[in-house]
């Protein structure tokens, strides 16, 4: 059976933990996620860029730096050896909806 996790922009974190634990393991997923969830705050995934809401509508791809949620994906996977499932995720472009 194939499985496919995906998730988009703060919902990636789900699919990410998800994979990195094998089909029938979610208990031990939840473990992570739970206190994952509980303690975000929204700097945890994003931040105004310097010049703020128009900086990102005028010369960036979105309204706010999502650096923090690329970073807090990157710590998050560096703790497990491989994904057990095939994940995808992705972000959405602010200026042209995709």
């Amino acid at each position: 059976m194939l499985i496919v996790l995906i998730g988009v922009s703060a919902g990636a974190l789900n699919g990410v933990i998800l994979g990195c634990h094998s089909p029938g393991d979610e208990e031990a997923a939840l473990e992570t996620l739970l206190p994952l969830w509980q303690g975000i705050q929204k700097e945890d995934i994003m931040t105004n860029w310097k010049m703020g809401l128009m900086e990102g509508l005028l010369w960036r791809r979105g309204l706010y730096d999502t650096t923090p949620e690329i970073d807090l994906l990157t710590r998050t996977l560096s703790k497990y050896d491989s994904l057990k499932r095939k994940v995808g995720w992705g972000i959405v472009d602010a200026t042209t909806g995709s």
